[in-house]
C-alpha cells in the first residue's frame, strides 16, 4: 500500500494518507463512479 502526504489548501496542513483513502475520496468525487451515488444515498 502507498502512503501520500497531501497539502490540504483550505487549512494549509499537510495530511498523511493511504493511498486507498484517497482512491476512496476520489471516487466519491466522481459521478462517473457507483460510490459516488453510494455516498449521497
Amino acid at each position: 500500500m502507498k502512503n501520500t502526504f497531501v497539502l490540504n489548501p483550505e487549512t494549509m496542513i499537510l495530511q498523511f494518507h493511504n493511498q486507498d483513502d484517497l482512491d476512496n475520496h476520489s471516487n466519491q468525487l466522481n459521478p462517473n463512479n457507483d460510490e459516488y451515488w453510494h455516498s449521497r444515498e
